[in-house]
């Protein structure tokens, strides 16, 4: 606009001159002056709007051009529910785009169940919800059925909020994940498929190994050297069996399966069984295992073979990052109706950066000379959310690391009243 004053001011004497030149013999009127200068102005505003158009019109080209390079499908709408913005691959969900601008989309959906399920809305009065709630950050995915095809899209929806922070709309992102999500249920239905099928011979390994423990005489160096090797051996199957059931359960619970067998046990007898199993092998590293759960505590609501294999997995982990002449303590107590059990090593400790990352599957971020599969926390962190529980890994004061992990505690019958 300042541009625009700047233009008429340099014409309005170009105007009156051409009028004196036309009309030499006639003064120069003060409103036909004013009129010459709107005249100007108002040509150099249509030139104006004119160029303004055309960038418009440009970066909407442009907008589009970007819309439709992109494998998602875009679907923007306002803080009134109105669409603003719908790219052309929403065609591929089954949702004509060029019906969906400008439309209040809770109103559209509420006219077609099949349009809200094909925008990841399970029912049109789920879809009326979500515009009503307060807007979040959100990804779900959901099935979409396309003929003899079910496609496996992925919906993200961003709330869109102004520099003031005042919410602005919604920005919704379908992206087609039936490929992935494929090679993925492929992967777990072979690894699954593996995985049952090596639990057996190993389970008919253990038992040989088991009657040929109890078949060596004990007498003599022969014999106990032999002793000696079918326990290591014994010890290393068992570990193996423990990881294979590891896998079957990961998958398990990845696939949305909860086979928890509950029940009201004391944590100290499964410590005691998990520090006398692993007591050879300390016994090898040198490393003090220390049990120090009170006898007097209450009792958990646990699933006493899977939490037994969580504190297995934690204690040896413990092990295998700890120095000679240390100790791995495991130790309990009652914080805010929970029941919090720590496993401390004297390790070389964990990695700020690291410490969310070490419950990822495969991932190993501490070095020792013992390798694993990178599993084993992975477990141990499913099992215990399974519990409706949590596990983290927390700095050791006096070096090295503390897992800690919490467990429900056993509801207390209340007395019958006469």
């Amino acid at each position: 606009m300042r541009r625009l004053w700047h233009d008429a001011l340099i014409i309005s004497p170009v105007a009156a001159g051409i009028f004196l030149l036309l009309f030499p013999q006639q003064p120069l009127p003060g409103i036909a002056c004013l009129l010459v200068t709107l005249m100007a102005l108002g040509q150099l505003l249509v030139q104006e709007l004119a160029a303004s158009q055309r960038e418009a019109n440009q970066t909407r080209d442009q907008l589009r051009q970007i819309q439709d390079a992109l494998n998602e499908a875009l679907l923007m709408v306002s803080a009134d529910g109105r669409v603003t913005l719908a790219s052309a691959r929403l065609d591929q969900l089954g949702v004509r785009s060029a019906d969906l601008l400008q439309q209040h989309l809770p109103t559209w959906l509420n006219r077609s169940g099949e349009a809200a399920a094909r925008l990841g809305f399970p029912s049109t009065a789920q879809a009326q919800a979500f515009f009503t709630q307060a807007a979040s950050a959100a990804v779900n995915a959901y099935s979409l059925q396309q003929g003899d095809q079910t496609r496996r899209i992925e919906r993200i929806v961003h709330p869109q909020r102004g520099s003031d922070g005042a919410f602005q709309g919604w920005l919704f992102i379908f992206r087609d994940i039936t490929a992935a999500h494929d090679a993925a249920q492929t992967r777990d239905e072979f690894s699954n498929m593996f995985v049952h099928d090596l639990r057996s011979p190993l389970t008919a390994v253990n038992t040989g190994l088991k009657l040929l423990r109890d078949l060596i005489p004990t007498d003599g160096e022969a014999g106990r050297a032999l002793l000696s090797t079918a326990e290591a051996s014994q010890r290393a199957l068992h570990k193996v069996l423990a990881r294979v059931d590891s896998l079957l359960d990961i998958s398990r619970i990845q696939n949305g399966r909860n086979d928890l067998e509950t029940e009201s046990r004391e944590l100290n007898t499964l410590v005691q069984n998990v520090l006398a199993e692993l007591s050879p092998l300390a016994r090898e590293m040198d490393v003090r295992l220390v049990n120090r759960i009170s006898a007097d505590l209450p009792l958990v609501e646990i699933d006493a073979d899977k939490i037994e294999r969580v504190l297995q997995n934690l204690v040896d982990n413990a092990l295998k990052y700890s120095p000679s002449h240390s100790q791995v303590t495991v130790q309990a107590r009652l914080v805010d109706a929970e029941l919090r059990v720590e496993v401390i090593d004297q390790g070389p400790g964990v990695a700020d950066e690291q410490k969310q990352r070490l419950f990822e599957p495969f991932v190993q971020v501490r070095r020792s000379s013992r390798r694993g599969t990178g599993l084993g926390l992975t477990f141990c962190k499913l099992i215990i959310e399974a519990h409706s529980g949590r596990i983290w890994v927390e700095d050791n004061p006096d070096g090295g690391s503390v897992f800690s992990f919490t467990l429900p505690m056993a509801e207390t019958p209340q007395p019958v009243e006469a």
